[in-house]
């Protein structure tokens, strides 16, 4: 069955399964270029001469009221399965966040012992679920769904699912600012065109309703309901949307990402001993048209009998605004946001401590923060959540093992394990945690590169 909440962005998507990039991998002296994605200082006296990435790609899914484990990620290549799994528990409200991304060809190239470029590209699925609750939810995507009836929802937020697809051409500066003695310092920035595919929210305010159940034909009706609704949608359809079309140039903006490191190497060497980097990603917005045939805003007014929920779920999305527009009893059309509107990226503040313990073993600590929650009135706009994270990872040139402990705003703590054997790496951030059946979410990332080391 469809659904206006959740098939936004999925139905284009076999892959089922990131708020963190890379979890574990990321901190390695030895991702290359990829490195230039986390921080843009790492572009500068890099491990590699050259560094090419062939292909990477991570996808990830969370919920704050979800449960995964190793034996039933497989279910979550079913777009039901999925759905639910954005749903959560039917009888709370749920936060969710789904990821894909995708890195194609990038390189990074060292111009001298001082500074570094990159060229890099990349494209990206994000989609939000804020405060939705959780029974209504799940009667628009799923009729099988067994609550007890009358329910009464008495909601004082904004219920909400933002998705947006994008692609990103990146060029990448790194200089090193400072080399004497211990101490180390270089600086980088990537400077971002940015190709929006699709946008695409719904937004129900302070909606009052109850739920009814008729016994002879098991529909779910919403009544006595009163609200408000509004709908948008950008960029190409997203009935038929599939990663492919990340590469349509619907909509353009610009963005950045800012860097800084500093080593403390004690013998003078470029091995430090400890390194601590600064980052601020994804600076910067998309500017979309809307597309008016496809959104709209409305009071929400429904009495006995009410709006069946079954009908309205099975409406395909390019669909939605012309069958509201068919229920005026229910549905009164009021002024929604301008034709013309800028998605702001999901921006975030980056902080990482590395030190060596000794030999090939080495610890980190990572934040991750969140700079966008001045944009969450704005319903079209997508955000990560705050994260914690420590990685112990035993590396060397060939070979990299790392366990990453993270606990997220959103998902809570997640164990996982990830490895580096030669050009290829893999790993998610919570498969050890699945194994207990204990996860909030479900990621997975894997990717080949190659490169020529520096002497």
């Amino acid at each position: 069955m469809k659904s206006i909440f959740l098939t936004t962005i999925l139905a284009g998507f076999s892959l089922s399964l990131c708020a963190q990039e890379l979890p574990g991998f990321r901190t390695s002296n030895y991702n290359g270029v990829l490195g230039v994605f986390s921080n843009p200082a790492n572009a500068s006296q890099n491990n590699y001469k050259w560094d090419v990435n062939f292909l990477s790609l991570g996808v990830g899914i969370g919920n704050n009221n979800a449960s995964f484990g190793l034996k039933n990620l497989s279910d979550l290549t079913d777009g039901n399965s999925l759905s639910d799994q954005l749903i959560g528990d039917g009888a709370k409200a749920s936060n969710a966040l789904f990821g894909a991304d995708i890195k194609p060809l990038s390189i990074l190239i060292g111009l001298n012992r001082k500074s570094g470029i990159a060229l890099t590209t990349r494209g990206r699925v994000l989609l939000n679920a804020t405060d939705l609750d959780g029974t209504l939810a799940k009667q628009i995507a799923d009729e099988s769904d067994k609550s007890s009836f009358p329910y009464n929802i008495n909601s004082n937020k904004d219920m909400r699912v933002t998705a947006n697809a994008w692609s990103e051409v990146g060029l990448t500066y790194g200089y090193v600012l400072m080399d004497k003695g211990k101490h180390f310092i270089k600086a980088g920035v990537t400077a971002k065109y940015l190709a929006g595919a699709a946008n695409a929210y719904v937004n129900i305010n302070k909606l009052k309703a109850t739920l009814s159940q008729d016994p002879v034909t098991d529909n779910v009706y919403l009544e006595n309901a009163t609200g408000s609704l509004e709908l948008g949608t950008a960029g190409v359809s997203l009935d038929n949307f599939d990663a492919a079309e990340l590469t349509s140039f619907k909509s353009t903006g610009f963005g950045a990402d800012l860097g800084l490191i500093y080593e403390y190497r004690p013998k003078g060497s470029k091995n430090y001993k400890l390194k601590l980097g600064l980052a601020l990603t994804d600076l910067g917005s998309i500017k979309y048209e809307k597309n008016l045939a496809n959104s709209g805003g409305y009071k929400i007014h429904t009495d006995n009998p009410g709006l069946n929920l079954e009908e309205l779920g099975n409406q395909p999305i390019d669909d939605i605004k012309t069958y509201l527009d068919g229920k005026p009893n229910f549905f009164t059309p009021q002024n929604s946001s301008g034709n013309n509107y800028s998605v702001s990226l999901p921006t975030m503040l980056n902080f990482d401590i590395d030190y060596k313990l000794t030999g090939k073993l080495y610890i980190n600590g990572a934040t991750q923060m969140n700079l966008a929650s001045s944009s969450q009135n704005k319903a079209f706009n997508n955000t990560y959540y705050n994260s914690y994270t420590v990685t112990p990872r035993i590396e060397t040139k060939a070979f990299g093992l790392f366990v990453p402990l993270t606990y997220s705003a959103l998902t809570e703590m997640n164990a996982g394990a990830a490895v580096k054997i030669g050009p290829l790496f893999l790993g998610s951030g919570s498969i050890l945690t699945a194994m207990f059946d204990k996860s909030k979410q479900a990621d997975f990332f894997f990717g080949i590169r190659f490169g020529s080391f520096a002497k």
